[in-house]
């Protein structure tokens, strides 16, 4: 199966063998903007929308209108419109982005609020990803920056400045390297290496060392930037 969400902000379960719709859910009165899986199975996820809200849908449980129907069951309140989330391994928390604020929830706890970042950004943030292990957790924004922080304590690591507004961050699998996309249609890599080979989710320091690639929006050149 496959889960998909829309401007419309419906959520709809797709069977990927035979293309066929089996569900549809009233989740958002607004533009549903991030997706993903939550705890508690395969019937389990996470939507996250333009009307400022952080849903846990159970698509087993009955809605109101007959058995199946997707009930939420947890809601929560990011107080702006969520321009994009993350869940964290294990499906319980989860990372909201949306205004200039980034919070973290325990979505297994009732929607219980863990950590916020009240200025993580001058303008709206567009992107959230974590690291690898979850220890490390990226934003960009319209203000151009993107933002490095550890998970443990929203401690502030690096920020990278851009020439203009990032529309989208993601790390690389092993968490060596991140991509940024530009709103010019422009994105950029970072990829580092370790100068002092030290764990951070045990709150030891880490610096590294980045190179920037900028690669045009065809993919046609490829130019090392300073360090």
């Amino acid at each position: 199966r496959a889960v998909t969400g829309g401007r419309d902000g419906r959520l709809r379960v797709w069977d990927v063998a035979t293309n066929d719709l089996l569900q549809t859910v009233d989740a958002h009165s607004d533009c549903m903007k991030a997706i993903a899986s939550g705890v508690g199975g395969p019937d389990s996820f996470i939507s996250a929308g333009y009307d400022g809200l952080i849903k846990r849908w159970d698509l087993r449980a009955a809605d109101g209108g007959g058995a199946g129907g997707g009930a939420c069951v947890v809601t929560a309140d990011h107080g702006a419109s969520v321009e994009d989330g993350a869940v964290f391994p294990g499906g319980a928390m989860y990372c909201s982005a949306g205004g200039p604020v980034v919070k973290i929830w325990d979505l297994a706890s009732g929607g219980r609020l863990l950590q916020s970042l009240p200025e993580a950004h001058s303008k709206t943030v567009t992107s959230v990803s974590l690291g690898q292990d979850a220890s490390l957790m990226l934003t960009a924004s319209f203000d151009g920056l993107a933002k490095v922080f550890r998970v443990a304590d929203l401690e502030h690591l690096w920020t990278y400045r851009l020439d203009g507004p990032i529309t989208c961050a993601a790390w690389r699998p092993d968490g060596k390297a991140l991509a940024l996309g530009m709103d010019s249609g422009q994105w950029h890599m970072r990829q580092g290496k370790e100068e002092i080979a030290k764990n951070v989710s045990q709150e030891e320091s880490t610096k590294r060392s980045w190179v920037r690639t900028l690669v045009d929006p065809k993919g046609r050149d490829v130019q090392p930037g300073p360090d």
